[in-house]
């Protein structure tokens, strides 16, 4: 995947890659050490397509990574009972 090797906001990652799995180099925190900003290294609709990139990532044991999903966590045709 041909990604740009600078730090963007979550926001800015989730609306360049809908609907996918994203794994991000934290580049910047926040007060209470939450990732803000971060550099995409890999995105694909099947998360398993990020291991082989994770392992890459973790191979300079400085670097901290993030998973997420930027899609809705709980499709609309479903219903969550708690």
């Amino acid at each position: 995947m041909d990604t740009p090797m600078i730090a963007l906001t979550f926001a800015e990652i989730a609306r360049r890659y809908p609907d996918q799995w994203v794994l991000v180099e934290e580049t910047a925190w926040d007060a209470q050490g939450h990732p803000r900003r971060g550099i995409v290294h890999a995105a694909s609709r099947q998360r398993a397509a990020l291991r082989a990139p994770l392992q890459v990532c973790h191979q300079r044991p400085q670097v901290k990574t993030f998973i997420f999903y930027t899609g809705d966590p709980i499709p609309a045709h479903l219903t969550v009972v708690l």
